[in-house]
């Protein structure tokens, strides 16, 4: 390849996707390009067998996109200084493994693919679709195919990596529903009982107060108890046991789907704003505004830019 290959232009930070550091990948990215490692794509640099197995992949299924959620590993090059004449062994590390998403849902790693690094290496795809009974379920090698044969291994990334429709997406994301809705009913439980496990003789004391006289506190933990009751016990009460009515909104490129969770109807799609109801267009105005995974009562919570749970 020559150098000026587009493929070799270094991934933008804020274009980036992967767990691996930014840093990480710059780093990487600049000892393969200073030494001139022949195999990139779209400013990866890869093992030799991984191109031509991504290649053809991304020809029958050109919007997928890369990330980098694995270490790199070290290849050897034989590289000639063109001041001094000498050619010298170096280290240039490159991926022989890539995540695999889509540019609809950029922040889920839908699976990876991957070459071995055997006598005679293996093409592998890993996806939580996969079934590969050889191995028990929940091991690694339950979810992944491996084979030799590089064109049987396309057939299998192309099924099980394909993208995630509503449905999916629904489903990936009702973990992050239950962790919002656990995150605004455990503040309002741990208040209350903070201040309502009272110390038995408190309670005895108090007993006592109540026969002798009319009511009046005579401890500070009762008094505390009747000051929360007071002032936010009934908004406390309606928060520990919260259970809204749910929507799950996924806002795409060109266009927006939304579907009720106790609707039976199929998602509707929209692609003019202006057709979303009014209820669930303004609540996605407010989360787009707030912090990922940060759940606001009677609103929702944003899981990602593209996700949203509403509350109604």
């Amino acid at each position: 390849m020559s150098n000026d290959t587009p493929h070799m232009q270094k991934i933008l930070q804020s274009k980036y996707l992967g767990t691996r550091s930014y840093d990480s990948y710059e780093e990487v990215w600049e000892t393969a390009r200073k030494y001139d490692h022949p195999w990139w794509f779209d400013g990866i640099p890869v093992s030799n067998n991984l191109y031509n197995f991504i290649c053809e992949i991304k020809a029958k299924r050109p919007q997928i996109v890369l990330r980098l959620d694995t270490h790199p590993l070290n290849h050897y090059i034989d590289h000639l200084d063109p001041g001094t004449g000498t050619q010298t062994r170096v280290v240039v590390r490159q991926y022989n493994e890539l995540g695999i998403t889509y540019s609809d849902t950029p922040t889920i790693r839908l699976g990876r693919i991957g070459v071995t690094r055997d006598a005679e290496p293996k093409y592998f795809v890993y996806s939580k679709r996969i079934a590969n009974e050889k191995y028990r379920h929940g091991n690694d090698g339950y979810y992944t195919k491996k084979s030799k044969k590089m064109p049987n291994m396309v057939s299998v990334a192309l099924r099980e990596l394909r993208p995630y429709d509503f449905a999916d997406m629904e489903g990936y994301s009702r973990a992050g529903l239950s962790s919002a809705i656990m995150s605004i009913r455990d503040p309002a439980r741990g208040k209350l009982r903070s201040k309502l496990n009272i110390d038995m003789e408190d309670i005895a004391t108090e007993l006592a107060n109540m026969i002798l006289v009319g009511y009046t506190p005579s401890t500070a933990n009762f008094q505390a108890a009747i000051d929360l009751v007071a002032s936010e016990g009934a908004e406390l009460r309606r928060l520990k046991d919260y259970r809204p009515r749910t929507c799950f909104v996924w806002a795409k490129q060109n266009s927006l789907m939304y579907k009720y969770s106790d609707a039976d109807a199929s998602a509707i799609e929209v692609t003019n704003m202006n057709d979303v109801p009014e209820n669930i267009r303004n609540k996605v105005a407010m989360l787009n505004i707030a912090d990922d995974n940060c759940a606001i009562a009677d609103v929702g919570v944003r899981l990602d830019a593209s996700t949203f749970w509403i509350f109604v």
